[in-house]
């Protein structure tokens, strides 16, 4: 569903869009719930990794996920220094 959406198009009413439509999980899509922390070096390799060895992909911040479907836009709170 992203794939064919330009970057700089992708809005809200995408992201409602894949939740409403319980667009799953795949080799070329994920949602994570929180940003990556300063630790989750490791994470965010393997997620990387893992798209590169495939077509590429997106991973996509600030959706909380059940079994693989998104489930809630849960958005991304501001970082503190």
């Amino acid at each position: 569903m992203l794939d064919d959406i330009d970057w700089d198009d992708i809005s809200i009413e995408t992201l409602r869009s894949l939740v409403e439509s319980k667009v799953p999980e795949s080799e070329r899509l994920d949602y994570k719930r929180q940003v990556y922390g300063s630790k989750d070096n490791l994470e965010i390799a393997k997620d990387v990794s893992a798209l590169a060895n495939t077509q590429g992909g997106h991973v996509v911040l600030g959706i909380s996920e059940t079994e693989g479907e998104p489930s809630e836009i849960v958005g991304l709170g501001r970082h503190r220094s």
